[in-house]
């Protein structure tokens, strides 16, 4: 989907920004209405939640981070597939890592 991509792009090349928050509730209704996974909308919630109360998306999921936004930019890599057996058992888990930080 072109908007994960511009998501991906714009954390790379500028971290996470009000933009970043922007795109990503731009992106949630399209996992509501034309392609329906709860899990996926709750996540993109949770995220954008995350941002606006931290000011960043360190949510300690990856081991190891090099960038600002990668662990979002994995997010987004995951969310193209989310139907994918491995993906879906790592999108479960970042949920609930996110519940872990207080987000529901």
């Amino acid at each position: 989907m072109q908007l994960i991509e511009e998501i991906i792009n714009k954390t790379q090349s500028d971290g996470i920004t009000e933009e970043t928050i922007v795109l990503l509730k731009r992106l949630r209704p399209h996992y509501i209405e034309q392609a329906p996974d709860p899990l996926v909308t709750r996540l993109i919630r949770l995220s954008y939640q995350f941002i606006e109360k931290n000011n960043h998306y360190n949510i300690q999921f990856l081991e190891e981070t090099e960038k600002p936004g990668e662990e979002l930019v994995y997010l987004m890599e995951l969310i193209k597939k989310p139907k994918h057996p491995l993906n879906r058992e790592e999108l479960t888990e970042i949920k609930e890592v996110l519940y872990g930080h207080g987000e529901k």
